[in-house]
């Protein structure tokens, strides 16, 4: 009896198909999780400007949100302008899980993103969310409530 196992034309063969396959999924796979990078990112910073929101809402209380655009990262502040302001929670976007880039922030007047005592957003903001090729804008208009944000696909910008 003899065994019948696998010779090399064969085993070539197999494996130069796996190499096309691996060839044509891999930018595929690129592609989506530069889509999902982002837009994780823009989500949290959604949820987390939302949640704020409602903080300030509850307390009574002015509070904000700075983004640093050097380190990719926002902190909130709660009692913001005050003499007691102090800093909250600081979230980098530039490091895994999201690994983003903060590509662009335009204030509409200022330099934070502020929500009054009631909830709404008083100076708002637009911010330009990057990873590889994939971009998102986040509008936060003046005089809106943190769940009215836009978030849309947008081109890349080159910082």
């Amino acid at each position: 009896m003899s065994a019948r196992g696998f010779n090399l034309v064969e085993l070539l063969l197999v494996t130069a198909i796996v190499a096309v396959v691996a060839g044509i999924a891999l930018p595929k796979y690129g592609a989506a999780l530069a889509r999902y990078r982002v837009d994780s990112a823009a989500s949290r910073l959604s949820a987390d400007i939302r949640a704020i929101a409602e903080t300030a809402r509850a307390r009574s209380e002015r509070h904000a949100v700075v983004i640093d655009l050097a380190s990719d990262r926002y902190t909130s502040y709660r009692r913001y302008g005050t003499a007691d302001q102090d800093a909250g929670a600081t979230i980098e976007l530039g490091v895994k899980p999201y690994d983003v880039d903060i590509a662009k922030v335009t204030y509409s007047s200022g330099t934070a993103i502020t929500i009054d005592g009631l909830g709404r957003i008083t100076r708002g903001a637009t911010i330009v969310l990057q990873h590889r090729g994939e971009a998102r804008e986040l509008v936060f208009a003046d005089e809106a409530l943190p769940s009215a944000v836009l978030i849309h696909a947008t081109p890349p910008i080159k910082k």
